[in-house]
């Protein structure tokens, strides 16, 4: 059990840091979230403490109560980027769409996990062509693998095959692959180009 606590703080540690949302999720998806929650909850308050815990309530699917952590984290944290994305996609969840939307509008950095997410809320309201404008703002030197994948899903969703075959090359460039994968990806590549 103590050893399960030293993994809650690293994780805490983590969270605080700025690393991907979805590595911080899956991390936390490794211990109970009931146990989580326990353990969380003894900590001193602060955004992280209250971060994880509408994490946690999420995984739960208790989503009041996730977003009374959310809302807690961001009383103390006002500018805290990931804690208002996750919070929208909470919304997305929940239904609130436009309510989503304006969140993520208002956030004043505009990271590339910002308008990936800004680009999934316009799918959702069933507006592609915003979609594709937010995904064209991209800083593509900044791209992780994991940020790729998703815009190649959007690429995809909205059938925009060129730009989709450009974020394919650069999942090339970044990603470490077997021959057949990359061969199988530069065949896509070449059928997305014609």
């Amino acid at each position: 059990m103590l050893r399960s606590f030293s993994l809650l703080l690293i994780f805490l540690l983590i969270l605080s840091c700025n690393k991907a949302q979805e590595e911080e999720v899956n991390l936390l998806k490794k211990f109970p979230p009931k146990v989580v929650i326990e353990k969380t909850n003894k900590l001193k308050d602060s955004p992280e403490k209250f971060h994880t815990l509408a994490i946690s309530y999420a995984l739960l699917k208790d989503y009041n109560k996730a977003e009374e952590y959310y809302k807690k984290s961001l009383d103390l944290d006002r500018d805290n980027i990931k804690v208002m994305l996750n919070y929208s996609k909470l919304k997305a969840k929940k239904g609130e769409i436009k309510k989503s939307l304006s969140m993520v509008k208002s956030i004043k950095s505009k990271d590339n996990n910002l308008l990936i997410t800004l680009a999934q809320i316009y799918l959702t309201l069933n507006s592609p062509d915003r979609a594709i404008r937010e995904i064209q703002k991209i800083d593509r030197e900044k791209l992780t693998v994991r940020e790729i994948k998703d815009i190649v899903t959007i690429c995809h969703v909205t059938k925009s095959h060129k730009l989709m075959a450009e974020f394919y090359e650069y999942y090339l460039d970044k990603e470490k692959l077997d021959y057949k994968t990359r061969i199988n990806i530069l065949n896509i590549i070449k059928k997305l180009r014609i």
